[in-house]
């Protein structure tokens, strides 16, 4: 008899960790509508996924520390595999940045698959984006009304601070590896020429620098932008005078404190 209770108290105690087992347990896995997994910074290779950003809920009671599997596939033979924990509100985010580079052309669909600890999991698929090889710039074209390349710093004398800002548009595609040629001319005879990675449509290049014109007199500055595919446009600065230095004191008004004796 003795034994029979214990069976069954024993019994009673596996169903009751059971339900709460039962209770404690993601039962479904929703990724939300506002998810993208699609953002190519780039059309032309190579290109980043510059970011994707998945978020969503969980369904059921979740454990503590619990967390959910995610799958990145991007859509080339490769895929990314984490785990990110679910908070208190059954909420689950992931953000990340530029987590691939894709060096090959051709069409591609990412897909992302989030995975509970039970097993339910949802999945979310990008459009398919197509990245092309051999692209080119077929355009530059410099904002003269907003750029400015003669923005002397200081007194004309011959020691110069020079801060110029030019802003414009491209036409056509490029690769997050292609920079703009930049050649600056002082008017002196002295050229600098460095490059600036392409950032996109509008672009804005910003320099400063100092340069000491050793003889005096009426300068213009002039800077030349090249793309990668040879096009090119250029501003010239309206012309700006430099003079030598002066000595001595000029006042309008002198003012003497003493004692008169």
């Amino acid at each position: 008899m003795k034994k029979t209770k214990l069976l069954l108290v024993f019994t009673v105690l596996l169903c009751m960790l059971g339900v709460q087992n039962a209770k404690a347990q993601v039962t479904g896995v929703t990724i939300s509508s506002g998810s993208k997994i699609d953002a190519i910074s780039h059309p032309c290779v190579p290109s980043d996924l510059s970011y994707y950003s998945v978020s969503g809920t969980v369904a059921g009671t979740v454990p503590s520390l619990d967390s959910v599997t995610i799958k990145f596939y991007y859509g080339d033979g490769t895929f990314a595999l984490y785990k990110q924990k679910i908070d208190s509100g059954r909420y689950f985010s992931v953000y990340k940045s530029l987590p691939k580079t894709y060096t090959t052309a051709g069409t591609y669909t990412t897909k992302v698959v989030v995975t509970a600890s039970t097993g339910v999991a949802d999945s979310m698929s990008s459009s398919p984006f197509t990245l092309s090889s051999g692209c080119a710039i077929t355009g530059i074209a410099i904002n003269k009304t907003v750029s400015k390349i003669d923005s002397l710093i200081g007194s004309s004398c011959t020691s110069k601070s020079l801060t110029y800002r030019v802003t414009g548009t491209i036409a056509g595609s490029f690769s997050k590896t292609d920079s703009f040629t930049v050649k600056f001319d002082y008017g002196d005879g002295t050229i600098v020429t460095y490059k600036t990675p392409i950032t996109g449509s509008p672009f804005n290049i910003i320099k400063g620098s100092t340069h000491t014109y050793s003889v005096t007199g009426t300068y213009s500055t002039k800077i030349v932008i090249t793309a990668p595919s040879g096009v090119a446009d250029s501003m010239t600065s309206s012309p700006f005078t430099i003079t030598t230095g002066s000595s001595g004191i000029t006042a309008t008004k002198l003012y003497a404190y003493g004692i008169l004796d």
